[in-house]
């Protein structure tokens, strides 16, 4: 399919986005390989409530680095272009392989708000990078009670701008692996378990030791002070008795390794945590 978007921003720096909208594949050997090509854009909204998904420690910021009267500001996909090949191997076996390109205007990162102070909060800081991805997806279930999963990536940030002297995409990681196994023993117990790996971090940090001076190249107002972060390594475990249709009981273990997983600099996570319940269905 062919067409062509038109995404209008009336109040933003681009009012109106002008993108192509591409899809195209092809099944081949009655679906054990599709490949396809897909290229898109649009506007991707950036406000208080999507932000605090992807930091969840940030307080209410007042201003961004780039514009001190406006917040948020919308962030532009002007091309999003993926190639990849996906199919079913075996009706237990399936798998996902893609390439991924983006270019963005506006991308927003996360940087600390009082940079030569104790505190923790964060601000928004837009800059123009492109993005290239590469993914990998499987998915195998061995028999009816097991079933594996796994998802790695790898990101290469390149920025389109000179807004700081050191330009870094903060905080993100430059390899990602994610992995999930579940069990389940005679249709009463379930057992889960979870991994995630992340590597390759930059992170903005006060301490003045710690690294490189960051500062807007504009204004040289210092942003923080640049500092490789330790690899994300987490390890949660949920196992579940099914006593009824209406009746069981579960716990948890997370971070079962007990890492400290910096996802952001002054905020690790929690030590190894142990949750339990029961719940009931009426």
């Amino acid at each position: 399919s062919f067409g062509a978007g038109l995404w209008i921003d009336a109040q933003g720096n681009q009012p109106f986005l002008f993108t192509p909208e591409i899809k195209a594949s092809i099944s081949l050997l009655r679906d054990l390989f599709i490949p396809y090509i897909r290229i898109d854009g649009g506007i991707r909204q950036n406000r208080y409530q999507t932000a605090l998904h992807a930091n969840p420690f940030m307080n209410l910021p007042m201003y961004s680095f780039t514009d001190s009267s406006k917040t948020w500001q919308n962030t532009y996909e002007t091309i999003h272009a993926s190639a990849g090949m996906k199919g079913s191997i075996t009706r237990s076996f399936s798998f996902h392989l893609n390439a991924e390109f983006q270019r963005n205007n506006q991308h927003l990162f996360w940087v600390q708000q009082n940079a030569i102070s104790t505190g923790q909060s964060f601000a928004p800081l837009y800059q123009d990078v492109n993005i290239t991805s590469l993914h990998g997806d499987v998915a195998w279930r061995i028999g009816d009670n097991t079933e594996l999963q796994g998802h790695i990536a790898q990101h290469n940030y390149r920025f389109r701008d000179s807004l700081t002297n050191v330009q870094e995409a903060w905080f993100l990681p430059r390899l990602e692996l994610d992995a999930t196994f579940q069990h389940t023993f005679k249709d009463k117990l379930r057992l889960k378990a979870d991994l995630l790996i992340q590597t390759g971090r930059q992170g903005l940090t006060t301490d003045s030791e710690s690294g490189t001076p960051v500062s807007l190249q504009l204004t040289s107002q210092t942003l923080g002070f640049a500092a490789t972060l330790d690899n994300i390594t987490m390890v949660n475990v949920h196992a579940e008795y099914l006593y009824s249709s209406r009746l069981s009981g579960w716990l948890k273990l997370n971070n079962v390794l007990n890492q400290a997983n910096p996802f952001f600099t002054g905020y690790e996570n929690q030590n190894l945590r142990f949750q339990m319940g029961a719940s009931y269905a009426f």
